[in-house]
């Protein structure tokens, strides 16, 4: 549009409208803005497309809305306004149709909101179009002789009438492809001709010639004013000449006014926008200029005097005087500012609702502290004195209840970026709950305040009646803000929800006064828990929104639900929190129960059966309304013990339902005398409609508050209240987890078939099926002696199978051996290379709850201990005894005999201890406590007892086979007789080998083969005797043997301590036989 030469005059002619529409007197930058706003207006804008109808309809629906707002006048003035811009001559030459209709709807659009910007300017334009009236009354007559033209005699000598019809060129309609032209032609007529007004009405002419005359009259110069009047015509001549009617101007008023308008007054110019007030509670200023504001202006000092004879009427201000005139100038005490009673007692009641600074007190907002100010008094008693009495009376009441009011509003309406919790939220709840019978208190003091202010009779309207008579509700005030300080702490969420209900379950302990008001809290304050495991069992859904919740659902190492962890970067605070939670036996019992809920749904989830237990639970009543029931039913030893119910409370400030229904019943029959049904029906409608809803509330029933809770247990007993909260606590919780537990007890019973894979296990890795076992251990003893490479876990593991298959058909396949040392792997030595294997069971995950990893890593353990024995056993069978060539069987021993003898008897003293061992082991152990798991299982009713009873019975099992950490010793001294037999094995080859050279297998190492026979066996003899010597030379028989006493005695020893130093008894038969046993 800037390229375009009509710009200029565009743009100046938008300011003229603006200016014409606005004034001139606007500042400068208002009017830019204006303008800019209809240059985009003019720029982005159309308005040569546009549809009649719907301009049509806009003008109606102003009119319409001027109409129904009350501005007829306004109204009157659109509609000839529009009439006027659609009949204007200019639009018949136009080459657009329907031009008219685009300025109508541009000038619409400029106009922008009339009907609000009638409402915002409303003074401003009754006080201009008052200018306009009186520049109107001030302007002379128009129609004045001075103001007449003189007539122009050229108009005389003109026939006009002829004149305007030569040369005159018909006019051909436009033909427009609107298409809207088709169909609304008829509607186009009916509203051009709405606007039309009457031809006759303004003009002297006929109709049918105006068009002529308007269509010359353009030509007429702009700018010439002249008006030449037409002559007297005389009686009976027609009419040839034509006269215009001067137009009439129309004012919003109604009045017709004469047309020069254009003369106003200038009006005044608009103040510029003044800059924000700043808003603040009070000002200064204008409390310094207040009347009561000597109250705390320490320059000003007023003083109240009682008019009365009696002296000590003003003792407040008398003795000051009479301490400052007789001490002799030592003492110099300013005068008191004094107040009567009333004020006082008005101001401390004041200060309970809204603590300001004030005549007596001074609030600290940053603190939250409230101070008796010095130095101010009632006339009759001295400030000393006073300020005694309200420090130790008034002011406690009065700080903590300020503090519980900001507690309560930043509890429940956090602000500055401050979280809160449903739990604290509850508790909030609860404290203001508390606090509405002391309001009640102070307000029923109040109504007798001001009834004796008004003349009434009262007495105990004074500072000690008020003391005596808020004497309980001050001490319950000091008693809630204790507790809530000590139990809100800023923390995280979880923490400061933990942290409230342990502190909150410690204040009910029997020792404190105001227990059963906590006591009553607490269980107001355990809903949010209440509902969010309500939430849990009826949604499978754990829905901590805030979390708050002592647990969380963890994906770390696949854990599932798991206690709420801090950061590793948590301040030392919350760790300190965190630590004196987990000492507190309440918040041990959430957690519990927490994680029962959690690990039970997990289960339920994995084996499809949550749907159904779901589908149950919403049979249940809620959790909390449970809780609230079993604590009272807890409490039945008390005779007046009762279930608490909720009841409306009244208020002195709230008319009781008996005045409302008084008063609805008294508005019924003074409507009822109008006798005209239809307005009794209006007049009564509301009240019915209240009056019923009001009926409606009475009906339902009214939650359960903590008032109606602290009322139950008040009239239960007198005396103070037994521990019985984690009881109830516990009952409550157990029945949501019990329900559960019955599907999952029935399903691990029944389908699972625990009992089956435990008694698998114990008969494998226990060896209690030791006639299966045999061929695999046997076989795995000779390849890891032979030196073979035979730690091949799928070797192995085929080999197991094999064996297993055909006992266990549904478990050997889940049973597999598995290397986790390659490096003992390739030892030698038995004992120690079984420990490069270990069992691996395949579990499903239900299972895997019941029988953990670390539960393997016993079970692995016994079956490497027993492996271990039996190998001792295997080995020391083995040793063949040594039979020398040409010896006497019942002949007298050599020292070559005497050896080999104490190396048999060596292996008999192996044989019995590793028997003892063995003994122990299968019988004491395996036989007797073995089947203990199947036997205490039909007693087992939940998941975490079913968990905790196999813990128990393979720790018992680990702690008899002497496989706990307080056996270390014992091992120490088993690993070593392991190693002693190991050694007695080749002390053993050795000695063969040395002793029977000459046996059948043996190779002949001589090389002369012409010896004859009695030279050869004289030969053999002799080299018999060679190796004799020769053995028991090098022998380490005695060695073995002294070792192996050291070892009998430290391994007796221990057993001994064991037994009788720390009451093991279950090794008593051990001990025996491993002491009487011993070797001199």
């Amino acid at each position: 549009m800037a390229e375009d030469p009509r710009y200029p005059d565009v743009l100046r002619n938008l300011e003229k409208l603006v200016k014409c529409l606005v004034g001139k007197d606007l500042p400068n930058v208002k009017l830019n803005s204006l303008l800019h706003y209809a240059v985009h207006k003019v720029r982005n804008h159309r308005y040569l497309s546009i549809n009649s109808h719907e301009v049509s309809r806009s003008v109606e629906n102003l009119v319409d809305r001027f109409h129904y707002e009350g501005l007829m006048h306004q109204a009157r003035a659109v509609r000839f306004l529009c009439s006027v811009i659609m009949n204007h001559g200019v639009w018949k030459d136009h080459y657009e149709v329907d031009v008219q209709y685009s300025i109508l709807d541009f000038l619409l659009h400029m106009a922008y909101e009339p009907i609000q910007m009638h409402r915002r300017n409303r003074l401003l334009m009754e006080e201009r179009l008052l200018a306009i009236r009186a520049a109107i009354q001030s302007a002379p007559a128009f129609n004045t002789p001075e103001f007449l033209t003189k007539p122009n005699p050229v108009e005389f000598e003109i026939n006009w009438g002829a004149y305007l019809r030569e040369d005159l060129i018909p006019i051909e309609p436009y033909d427009s492809d609107s298409t809207l032209s088709d169909w609304s032609e008829e509607t186009s007529s009916e509203e051009s001709s709405y606007y039309e007004p009457e031809q006759e009405a303004v003009t002297s002419l006929d109709q049918k010639e105006m068009a002529i005359v308007y269509a010359n009259c353009r030509a007429y110069p702009i700018g010439t004013n002249t008006y030449v009047p037409a002559p007297q015509r005389p009686a009976g001549q027609k009419k040839t000449t034509f006269t215009i009617i001067q137009p009439e101007y129309i004012s919003f008023s109604g009045i017709q006014s004469r047309h020069n308008w254009c003369t106003l007054p200038k009006l005044k110019a608009l103040e510029p926008p003044r800059p924000p007030i700043d808003v603040s509670n009070y000002s200064v200023d204008h409390m310094a200029k207040a009347v009561h504001s000597h109250w705390w202006r320490d320059d000003i000092n007023v003083h109240t005097l009682t008019p009365t004879k009696n002296p000590c009427a003003n003792f407040a201000i008398a003795h000051v005087q009479h301490m400052n005139r007789y001490s002799r100038s030592l003492i110099k005490q300013s005068l008191p500012k004094t107040v009567n009673e009333m004020c006082l007692l008005r101001e401390i009641i004041f200060m309970f609702f809204e603590p300001v600074d004030c005549c007596f007190f001074e609030v600290r907002p940053e603190k939250l502290e409230i101070s008796v100010r010095s130095n101010v008094s009632i006339c009759s008693v001295s400030h000393g004195t006073l300020k005694s009495t309200l420090d130790e009376e008034v002011q406690p009441a009065l700080q903590a209840m300020y503090r519980l009011r900001q507690l309560v509003k930043d509890l429940l309406r956090p602000t500055g970026g401050k979280t809160t919790t449903g739990t604290l939220e509850c508790f909030a709840g609860g404290l203001r709950d508390l606090m509405q019978p002391i309001v009640q208190q102070l307000l029923v003091f109040e109504r007798r305040l001001l009834d004796k202010a008004s003349g009434k009779n009262e007495s105990g309207v004074t500072l000690i009646g008020l003391v005596l008579h808020m004497r309980e509700q001050f001490k319950q005030l000091q008693e809630l803000q204790l507790v809530a300080s000590d139990a809100v702490v800023d923390a995280p969420p979880h923490l400061r929800s933990a942290y409230l209900l342990t502190k909150l379950y410690r204040h009910t302990r029997m020792h404190v006064t105001y227990q059963k008001m906590v006591t009553a809290l607490l269980l107001m304050t355990l809903r949010r828990f209440c509902e969010i495991s309500d939430n849990w069992w009826r949604h499978a859904e754990l829905n901590d929104s805030r979390l708050e919740f002592i647990v969380e659902y963890s994906s770390a190492d696949g854990q599932g639900i798991c206690e709420r962890r801090l950061p590793e970067d948590a301040p030392q605070q919350h760790k300190a929190i965190l630590a004196e939670l987990q000492h507190c036996e309440f918040y041990r019992l959430l957690i519990t129960y927490a994680m029962e809920s959690g690990e039970t749904q997990e289960l339920l989830a994995i084996i499809n059966l949550l749907g159904d237990l779901v589908n149950s639970t919403h049979q249940l009543r809620p959790l909390h309304d449970d809780l609230i029931r079993q604590y009272f039913d807890e409490l039945k030893i008390f005779a007046g013990c009762a279930q608490p119910k909720g009841r409306r409370r009244e208020s002195i400030l709230n008319p009781s339902p008996h005045k409302l229904s008084q008063f609805f019943e008294q508005t019924l029959m003074a409507t009822a005398r109008v006798g005209d049904r239809r307005l009794i029906g209006m007049f009564n409608q509301h009240i019915r409609s209240d009056r019923a809803c009001a009926i409606k509330m009475e009906q339902e029933p009214v939650p359960l508050q903590v008032l109606d809770i602290l009322e139950a247990l008040e009239k239960c007993t007198k005396l103070q209240l037994p521990q019985v909260m984690p009881r109830a606590l516990s009952k409550v919780l157990r029945q949501r987890c019990d329900q559960a537990n019955q599907y999952m007890m029935h399903w691990y019973r029944e389908e699972l078939v625990i009992a089956d894979h435990v008694h698998f296990l114990r008969h494998v890795l226990m060896f209690q099926a030791d006639y299966i076992m045999y061929p695999f251990y046997i076989s795995l003893f000779r390849q890891i002696e032979s030196g073979q490479n035979w730690a091949s876990s799928s070797d192995l593991t085929t080999e197991l199978y094999d064996i297993l298959d055909r006992h266990y058909p549904n478990m050997a396949c889940e049973l597999y051996v598995e290397v986790i040392s390659r490096s003992r792997a390739h030892s030698l030595k038995v004992y120690e290379a079984l420990n490069a294997i270990a069992m691996a069971y395949m579990m499903s995950p239900a299972l895997d709850r019941i029988i953990t990893a670390n539960q393997m890593l016993s079970y692995n353990r016994i079956w490497r201990l027993m492996l271990k024995v039996k190998w001792a056993i295997w080995k020391l069978e083995n040793m063949h005894f040594i039979k020398r060539k040409g010896t006497e069987v019942y002949g007298p021993l050599d020292l070559v005999g005497l050896t080999v003898r104490r190396l048999e008897i060596l292996r008999f003293w192996l044989i019995s201890m590793i028997s003892s061992l063995h003994t122990h082991l299968c019988t004491h152990v395996l036989q007797a406590i073995g089947a203990h798991f199947e036997e205490q299982l039909p007693k087992v009713f939940t998941i975490r007892e079913l968990a905790k009873l196999h813990e128990e019975y393979l720790d018992s099992i680990c702690k008899h086979c002497l496989l706990t950490e307080e056996f270390d010793e014992f091992h120490s001294a088993l690993e070593q007789i392991f190693h002693l037999i190991f050694v007695l094995d080749m002390e053993w080859n050795s000695c063969g080998n040395y002793l029977n050279v000459s046996h059948a297998l043996s190779l002949d190492i001589s090389s002369d083969n012409t010896l004859s026979l009695d030279e050869a066996d004289s030969y053999y003899h002799t080299e018999e005797a060679n190796k004799a010597m020769e053995y028991l030379a090098l022998n380490q028989v005695g060695e073995i043997e002294s070792t192996y006493i050291r070892c009998h005695q430290m391994m007796a020893g221990i057993l001994t301590n064991l037994v009788y130093k720390h009451d093991q008894k279950f090794l008593n038969s051990l001990e025996v036989a491993i002491s009487s046993s011993l070797p001199c």
